[in-house]
């Protein structure tokens, strides 16, 4: 009692043989009840008295943006109708739940996100797990709807939460250096891309983008991102592998021999790097993969689907150019392999990308296998 108050009771005269029906609302909802036999009207009249044995059936029927969460009390329960059979008095809530207001939960933990969900009145929708080298392993990387949108009580708010990084070692090269893979998106997504930043160790400039395609937030395609295919030409700025073999022209589809600058080594496959490249592809069949290579600047149409190598280009703003289908190519070979698929070779410039180029061609790389 910190002031003056005042508190009226409320006696109703119940006949012989009388009972009363009391009907409350609960939850942070809203929404009106009814009945059948007419005398409860709630809103504004949730008590009435009804005669001995009469079947009282209620209906809950919510507000727009609320929606119904069940009974209680008078033998009822569960959503659909309460029926009640007056042989005493009796009183029952009905519960309504606010509509689901969506949290932000994008860079959450994915418990904190799920209790965060539930709390707005909406509940956790598909949980998708994508791997991610930008987003710590357990926290959510994007969710559908986007925060603050106002669904019906109960809306599903889908999360895609990360795996963390996947790292993968291929296999080795001549001198025994890794061959390395990373793994970003959807590892459950049926379109898979292939991206190998340098075949040739002296063009080294789709490196940079393999490395910036390894921090993108991916989610609709499983992404293979092998930054070197070629680490000790690599190391040691030569075109060819430590045997001196050129691994683009070392593929088994229209192999022949050739020496010199572009040697094709002394058969097919005859290099562990190419094999490394061979065993992926084979076991991953991308439907799309992307070679970068130097100093041409232009996109190769390499031999696949024409409207994938176009659209790159114009991403990029480089010209389609028909460039020599060279004998013992990987693109041609995935091409010939995989019919139907999009193995193309990208000619970038002789000088090292700038970083708006990087992010471009990077954001090129995902909208493809993804269009």
């Amino acid at each position: 009692m910190n002031g003056a108050e005042s508190v009226t009771a409320i006696f109703v005269l119940v006949p012989p043989n009388n009972y009363p029906l009391a009907v409350s609302k609960a939850g942070n909802g809203s929404g009106t009840v009814s009945s059948s036999p007419a005398g409860i009207d709630c809103g504004t009249t949730c008590l009435h008295v009804y005669p001995s044995a009469t079947e009282v059936v209620l209906t809950a029927t919510p507000s727009s943006g609320s929606s119904f969460a069940g009974w209680s009390g008078g033998g009822c329960s569960g959503i659909g109708g309460c029926e009640v059979t007056m042989n005493a008095a009796e009183s029952v809530t009905a519960t309504f739940e606010g509509p689901c207001v969506v949290p932000k939960v994008t860079g959450e933990a994915s418990k904190a996100a799920k209790r965060a969900v539930e709390a707005g009145n909406c509940r956790v929708g598909t949980i998708t797990h994508a791997f991610s080298g930008k987003v710590k392993k357990g926290y959510v990387i994007s969710q559908s709807p986007r925060p603050h949108k106002r669904l019906e009580s109960g809306a599903a708010v889908a999360l895609i939460v990360s795996k963390g990084t996947r790292k993968v070692v291929l296999g080795r090269s001549v001198v025994g250096r890794p061959i390395v893979a990373y793994e970003v998106g959807n590892p459950a997504s049926p379109r898979r891309e292939l991206v190998v930043g340098c075949i040739h160790g002296n063009e080294t400039a789709g490196i940079a983008i393999a490395r910036r395609l390894e921090q993108m937030t991916v989610t609709n395609v499983d992404l293979w991102i092998v930054p070197a295919l070629n680490p000790d030409g690599v190391a040691a700025g030569t075109r060819g592998n430590a045997h001196g073999v050129d691994l683009n022209r070392n593929f088994p589809y229209r192999w022949r021999l050739v020496s010199g600058a572009y040697d094709s080594g002394s058969r097919p496959l005859s290099e562990p790097e190419s094999r490394t490249a061979y065993r992926l592809i084979r076991r991953l069949r991308p439907q799309v993969s992307i070679w970068f290579h130097q100093h041409l600047d232009v996109v190769d149409e390499s031999g696949g689907q024409i409207a994938v190598e176009r659209r790159f280009a114009e991403l990029v703003g480089l010209p389609l150019r028909h460039l020599t289908r060279e004998r013992g190519s990987v693109v041609g070979w995935t091409n010939h392999t995989l019919p139907g698929s999009t193995s193309f070779v990208v000619e970038l410039p002789a000088h090292a990308l700038s970083e708006r180029a990087v992010a471009r061609f990077a954001r090129a790389t995902v909208d493809v296998a993804t269009d």
